[in-house]
């Protein structure tokens, strides 16, 4: 079984770090936000992964390919026309015939896609949510097969968020679709939208179930972010390990063997990564990357990208890397 993983985006609501890095790099208690993903599909049969890439991307199959003894595709989407002229890219790689996945690359998961994978139908991942506007939504008949899917809805239809996850039976069908939305300039916010697609092939006779995604995690923005941050944390409790001095530490955090910690409380649900130096700091809720070195500060609510030094008594931060920040009094 393929997926299809695309990680073209520019991830702009995460600058300034996907200035230097592509969202899906993004460090979670030690890893990336794409390791996660690409554990969760392995362990759940795929065998082929097809990543559709644009921004940074250089960095992505360095990762990928260093990382995971997996057969890899990287095909890249030159001009940024909207997720379903990313999914149509990958036809080149998948047989007309063949069922595929597509995972989007900012969404970690928690859910057997195994069963879903035997299906007859299609399928779409959802889950309730109580404001589906930033979202696309699947409206059910009343035998619950979807009878419509929209992208990001003006008025209440349905609050069956889709979470990002598709099965495709057959693929053709669906390149068919988003061919069709192409050729017809059906776009959004000038990009061609996934949910077009699907539309379309549900005009054209196909039958799409649903499925529920209960363990969904968001990683658009900050905020979510570091909702998933905690969520990771809390339930797969890391030990935390590195060099201490002094310090507290408040589970659940993550702290790299090789990192230095003195007089210093550290945590509940924090991340520090290989070579960081924490001196005589307060620091929760926060992800500090590699290399950093923070003292002297009170830090909450907190991204700090890797090569940085963080000096003062700053409280919310969010810094990318190769920067400085001290308070000088």
């Amino acid at each position: 079984m393929k997926a299809v993983i695309p990680v073209a985006g520019h991830g702009r609501r995460l600058r300034p770090h996907t200035l230097v890095r592509p969202k899906v790099l993004l460090p979670l208690a030690g890893k990336p936000i794409l390791g996660y993903i690409i554990e969760k599909l392995l362990a759940d049969g795929i065998d082929e992964l097809i990543f559709i890439v644009g921004h940074l991307r250089e960095q992505i199959e360095d990762y990928v390919r260093h990382s995971f003894s997996v057969k890899s595709h990287f095909i890249h989407q030159e001009e940024k026309l909207g997720l379903a002229h990313a999914v149509f890219l990958a036809r080149e790689a998948i047989q007309p015939q063949e069922p595929f996945v597509i995972v989007l690359g900012d969404t970690i998961y928690d859910v057997d896609l195994r069963s879903i994978f035997k299906s007859e139908f299609s399928a779409l991942g959802i889950k309730e949510v109580q404001d589906p506007r930033r979202f696309g939504v699947a409206v059910l008949d009343e035998f619950g097969f979807v009878k419509k899917v929209v992208e990001k809805p003006e008025r209440l239809i349905s609050r069956l968020a889709l979470v990002g996850i598709y099965f495709i039976r057959r693929a053709e069908r669906l390149f068919d679709a988003l061919q069709q939305v192409m050729e017809k300039q059906i776009m959004l916010n000038e990009e061609y939208q996934l949910a077009d697609g699907l539309q379309l092939m549900i005009e054209n006779g196909e039958q799409i179930i649903v499925f529920n995604v209960e363990g969904w995690y968001d990683c658009g923005e900050k905020k979510t972010l570091l909702e998933t941050h905690r969520t990771i944390l809390e339930k797969n409790p890391p030990r935390a390990q590195g060099e201490f001095l002094h310090s507290s530490i408040i589970e659940p955090v993550y702290i790299h063997p090789q990192a230095r910690v003195a007089y210093s409380v550290i945590g509940p649900y924090v991340s520090i990564d290989k070579h960081c130096r924490i001196h005589n700091a307060v620091i929760r809720d926060t992800i500090i990357d590699h290399n950093t070195e923070v003292q002297n500060i009170v830090l909450s609510h907190s991204i700090i990208g890797h090569h940085v030094r963080l000096c003062g008594t700053a409280q919310n931060i969010n810094v990318s890397d190769h920067s400085e920040i001290e308070n000088i009094r």
